[in-house]
Parts: C-alpha cells; sequence; structure tokens
C-alpha cells in the first residue's frame, strides 16, 4: 500500500486544493504560462509527504477545522515544489522523476519567474489567512519559514560549492534549512491548527526534525547508489555540482579518498566524478552514513513512544517505517 492510503489520507483532495490556489487568483489569467505550468506541476503528482505530515499533526488535537487543515497542506506543499524548481535551476538539473525539469521545457527566466509567484501565492494567502484566525502564530511560522530559512539552506548549499573544508555543523545546519524544518513545521502546524496541548506540539516538531535529517541524509546516498534512470537525473550530480553531503565529508576523512575527493571542481570529467562514486559505494562510507541515519530514526522513534497515548501514533509509526526504509 502507497503511504497516502496507509495514513487514509486523499491525495485527490490536497491536488484540488493547490489547483484553487491557482484559479482563485484573479490577477492570474489561466492563459498565462506561469499557471499552466503550476497546473501542470499538480497534476504530474509526487509524493505529497509535508502536506500529508500536516494532517498527520492534526490528529493530535482537540478541535479540527478539516477545511483549514488542507489549506495549509496545499501551501506547505506549494512551498515544496517552488523550492524543488529554485533547486533544479541552481544545479542545472535536467530532469526530475525521469521528466524534463521546468527550466528544460520552458527557460530559466519563466521557470525563475514560476517559482517566484507560488512564493508570493503563498505569502498572500497566509495574509489573507492571518486576518481570518485569532490564534495564528502557525501562519507567522510558515511566512517566516518561507522567507528565511529555506533561502537560508539554498544559499548555504550554493556557497559551499566545492569546499571540501565545509565543517560538519554547517553541513547539518543546511540540511535542516533545506529539509527538516519544513517536515518539522508541517506536523507543528497542524497540531496547532488543531489546538494541541504545548508539549505535545514540541514534541511533533522535534519528531519531524529528526526524521526530516534522517529522510535528507539517505536522499543524498541515493546520488551514490541509485542509476539515472531511477533517480530522474545524474548519478553523481550531486558531486558534479560541487554539493557537499554526507557521503563526501565521510570520505574527506578516508586518507585514501579525499586527495581524489579534492581534486574535484567545476571542469571535472563524468569520468573522474564516477570514479569518485565508485570509490566510495566500494568502502565502508555509506553504511556510516546509513548509520548516522539510523540514529536520527531512533532519536524520531523515542518520542513518538511518549505520544504512544494518542490514537494518532500510529501514523507516527507508519512514517518511520515509511521513511526508515533502507535504500542499500
Amino acid at each position: 500500500m502507497k503511504l497516502a492510503e496507509l495514513l487514509d489520507i486523499d491525495l485527490k483532495k490536497i491536488d484540488r486544493e493547490m489547483t484553487w490556489m491557482i484559479k482563485a487568483d484573479l490577477d492570474l489569467p489561466m492563459f498565462f504560462g506561469i499557471a499552466g505550468n503550476i497546473i501542470h506541476m499538480i497534476e504530474a503528482g509526487g509524493k505529497r509527504l509535508r502536506p500529508m505530515m500536516v494532517i498527520v499533526g492534526s490528529r493530535f488535537g482537540r478541535i479540527t477545522d478539516p477545511k483549514l487543515v488542507l489549506r495549509l497542506a496545499a501551501v506547505t506543499e506549494f512551498i515544496h515544489v517552488a523550492s524543488l524548481i529554485h533547486d533544479d535551476v541552481i544545479d542545472k538539473a535536467e530532469t526530475r522523476r525521469g521528466q524534463p525539469t521546468l527550466h528544460v521545457k520552458t527557460d530559466v527566466q519563466t521557470a525563475v519567474y514560476t517559482a517566484n509567484y507560488m512564493m508570493a501565492r503563498v505569502v498572500e494567502l497566509l495574509a489573507a489567512q492571518e486576518q481570518e484566525q485569532e490564534d495564528n502564530s502557525y501562519l507567522k511560522e510558515l511566512s517566516g519559514l518561507l522567507t528565511s530559512q529555506l533561502c537560508l539552506g539554498e544559499y548555504q548549499q550554493m556557497n559551499n560549492r566545492f569546499n571540501f573544508d565545509l565543517p560538519m555543523e554547517t553541513y547539518l545546519s543546511k540540511t535542516r534549512n533545506k529539509t527538516a524544518i519544513l517536515m518539522s513545521s508541517c506536523l507543528e502546524v497542524g497540531a496547532k491548527l488543531a489546538k494541541a496541548d504545548e508539549e505535545v506540539v514540541c514534541k511533533l516538531s522535534q519528531f519531524g526534525d529528526h526524521l526530516g535529517m534522517a529522510f535528507q541524509i539517505r536522499d543524498d546516498m541515493l546520488d551514490f547508489i541509485q542509476t539515472s534512470a531511477v533517480l530522474g537525473k545524474p548519478a553523481g550530480s550531486d558531486l558534479a555540482n560541487g554539493n557537499i553531503t554526507l557521503p563526501v565529508l565521510y570520505a574527506l576523512q578516508d586518507e585514501r579518498l579525499a586527495p581524489k575527493v579534492r581534486r574535484l571542481n567545476d571542469n571535472s570529467t563524468q569520468e573522474e566524478i564516477g570514479q569518485v562514486v565508485s570509490d566510495i559505494v566500494n568502502s565502508k562510507i555509506l553504511h556510516m552514513v546509513d548509520k548516522t541515519a539510523e540514529e536520527y530514526l531512533s532519536a524520531a522513534r523515542k518520542i513518538a513512544e511518549e505520544l504512544v497515548d494518542f490514537r494518532a501514533s500510529k501514523d507516527l509509526e507508519i512514517l518511520l517505517a515509511y521513511f526508515g526504509k533502507r535504500v542499500f
């Protein structure tokens, strides 16, 4: 069964809500390219992990407004999709999930404008929602997340291309800003929407942070072990773009591998990149990386155990099983 089915969540409702976010904007003609680009991406589907986490978080509270929960769930996916468009432009990625990226199908300018519009649309919707809600701290949190942490995470990654002296703390901070904070906020926002106790909100936020860190670390591993067909982008593309991930940091601690890694730069050939990828795969490094991901998952499991009295705790177990799948 798919994750949405296990969590008893109808993804079509989320997709319809995202489509409404576009069609309800009277300032954006439907024949305009940006509207068509976004609707096409919505129809192409996706995991929808973040909106599902908003809905899961809402199940830990006492009061639930399904319509508002769905609206905020769609907003988080909008934020995520916009960030992916920016990611693909920065990384010069030609495919995602096996399909041409937006800037390849159109052009870089159109892709950037589309992502910028999506971010602006989210701010507009949150501002309108904020006026309707007495307790709107969660809305301000999402706005802050949109305008600061995600952008900071992207800047940290871009600013540290081929920086093989990157401190571990900076890598973890970048990973948290790019991925974990959004997942953490999704659970937190859902719980706050449902008027969950503050202690429960805090625990869910911590759970999401640990889960997000584990998810991104294992996702970084896929760049080394999956084929281009499965990844939807060339294997080793993170390394080729100079993105310093945990496998690279651990490789830099290996006296045999470090010199090979440090020789890589913007002008490295695909053969040179491929050789380093192969060396990392044939070492113990990925096992070390996987162990680090498992440590974050173990921390998430401990928090889930503290919420076992809630019926929705079974949803946390489902998320743990999904995110805990080994990648090699």
